[in-house]
């Protein structure tokens, strides 16, 4: 009967252990991310990831950016990490040195302590909490790091939730009704602070080549009406085709699903089509439209 007992404990005590490591694993991994913001002149970004072993010899840097000039410290070793704190060294132009970051959970504030300098605090509207498809077309989203099966193909301009990193890739959401978990590679994505679409980007042109569009957006419509030249051919005048499109926003894409080949914003007279997606890249002020850059017209 004892022997029993003290079997039942073991296998409780490993399951505890099991489902603790798993939630730390999953949940706690507060030293990973990217955070900036500005400070006047100066922009001073974090990029860190402290719980996999770095293949550069760095888990992330510090940056102050301000006009020509910088300030980076490069952490190198992790002595110590838990929850709450990590104990680090860094590296700069004075050598490798002590330093220590905090995250409090209540405010979800993390600060780094610098060496011989006061807290650096970042907030919780200072993370990025996206990953954007910034190359290539049609990547992989894996169910696992590096070999994993995929579970979907992601667009150039597409943008994720961000959950954390494992093996220097990026974990996300696949999206707000698919809650499942993917892995997408470093190689062909970056961080995302803000995936909203401005007010101000719905009253320009927009153009590549020989094909351009306006958006006008009406409550929770958005309306799209895109035109391209066609080039003369022999003594022919030039041609144009003109397409409508209706749809609504999610994140930072314009998904239509409704066209007709004539200029209207009467979606009765529009015919229902399979979700046609237009992305927005809030950095640069661009959209993006099947994997092509649209520049806002000047």
């Amino acid at each position: 009967m004892k022997k029993l007992i003290c079997l039942s404990l073991i296998s409780l005590v490993c399951g505890f252990l099991s489902v603790h490591a798993s939630i730390q694993a999953d949940d706690k991994k507060t030293f990973a991310g990217k955070w900036a913001y500005w400070e006047g002149n100066s922009q001073i970004q974090l990029e860190i990831d402290l719980y996999n072993t770095p293949t550069d010899g760095s888990y992330g840097a510090y940056n102050v950016f301000e006009g020509g000039y910088g300030l980076t410290y490069s952490i190198v070793d992790v002595y110590h990490i838990d929850n709450t704190e990590a104990s680090v060294a860094v590296e700069s132009s004075m050598g490798k040195q002590k330093a220590e970051f905090k995250y409090n959970p209540t405010t979800k504030e993390l600060s780094f302590l610098p060496p011989g300098s006061e807290p650096v605090v970042f907030k919780q509207k200072d993370k990025c909490n996206y990953v954007f498809i910034s190359g290539g077309d049609k990547i992989n989203v894996r169910s696992t790091p590096v070999s994993g099966s995929s579970l979907m193909k992601a667009n150039r301009g597409q943008s994720f939730r961000f959950l954390g990193k494992e093996k220097g890739w990026f974990k996300v959401e696949l999206s707000a009704q698919d809650k499942r978990i993917g892995y997408i590679s470093p190689k062909y994505a970056f961080y995302l602070k803000d995936n909203t679409i401005p007010e101000h980007a719905f009253s320009k042109s927009y153009a590549n080549a020989l094909t351009s569009f306006t958006l006008e957006k009406k409550g929770e419509q958005v309306f799209m009406v895109k035109t391209t030249m066609y080039p003369p051919q022999g003594e022919s005048i030039p041609m144009s085709s003109v397409e409508s499109y209706a749809g609504k926003i999610e994140g930072n894409a314009l998904v239509f699903t409704y066209f007709s080949g004539m200029p209207t914003q009467d979606i009765n007279e529009m015919s229902k089509v399979e979700p046609y997606v237009v992305y927005y890249w809030k950095e640069s002020g661009m959209f993006i439209m099947e994997g092509e850059n649209y520049a806002a017209d000047m």
